[in-house]
């Protein structure tokens, strides 16, 4: 069976009112029920991970930027990850290849930060530390973590951080992540506190599907074509505003 042809009527990432059209599906009947229901459950989870990323990296200050953790459902982390980044959000890493991330665990099983910290500086520039306290982070800064994951601080104690790494000239030297229960209701707080990232799992995670519809046009047959396109089907928007 020859598949349908699509065409877009938008960009990703492009606003979108309620009743937009968003694309149209050419196809027979039987083609485009048959794909109806894969392509509506992508677009819909797709399209409400971009509108709360949207949602979300709009409440930060300028220069602060938004990260995606793994928290993402089995088998569509890319899917989830194009999403983010067509919301405004950074897709971060993909997996545990992507970049070395040393965390707690792995401190707690190796029993030694700065064995840690020295091997994947032998390896690459480009890696991160997972700190739970305060000293955790002024230790791996000191140690020469180009990238530090403050997890699950609070607002205090990141400015306590902060300001504890400029006191000892180290802030310049290290970009900041804040991570841990961040939502569309705390991100502002948390961005505003001198960190350079804010990540979170909520936008894939947590993010409703938007209630988006296919209906099938009256049949229009075109001739001279193998078969003939006798079905349209427009994919529209939901009730609400949202990103795409």
């Amino acid at each position: 069976m020859k598949s349908c042809r699509c065409e877009l009527l938008i960009k990703d990432g492009d606003h979108i009112a309620a009743g937009d059209t968003i694309m149209q599906i050419f196809g027979t009947a039987a083609q485009i029920v048959s794909l109806e229901r894969t392509v509506l459950n992508l677009v819909s989870r797709m399209s409400g991970i971009a509108t709360v990323t949207h949602q979300m990296a709009s409440k930060l200050p300028d220069g602060v930027q938004l990260l995606a953790t793994r928290k993402t459902a089995p088998g569509l982390r890319l899917f989830d990850k194009e999403a983010v980044e067509a919301g405004g959000g950074l897709p971060h890493r993909y997996n545990l290849g992507s970049m070395i991330m040393i965390k707690d665990n792995h401190i707690a099983a190796e029993g030694s930060m700065d064995e840690l910290i020295q091997r994947a500086a032998a390896i690459s520039d480009r890696y991160e530390v997972e700190a739970d306290t305060i000293q955790d982070a002024l230790h791996a800064a000191r140690l020469g973590a180009p990238m530090i994951l403050l997890d699950n601080f609070t607002i205090p104690d990141i400015h306590s951080t902060v300001q504890d790494l400029r006191r000892e000239g180290l802030r310049e030297g290290v970009k900041l992540e804040a991570s841990g229960g961040i939502t569309p209701q705390n991100i502002t707080e948390y961005g505003a506190s001198g960190v350079d990232y804010v990540s979170s799992g909520y936008m894939t995670s947590s993010a409703p599907s938007l209630d988006i519809s296919l209906d099938l046009a009256s049949p229009e047959p075109v001739y001279c074509r193998d078969p003939p396109l006798v079905g349209r089907a427009s994919i529209a928007a939901p009730e609400t505003s949202a990103q795409v």
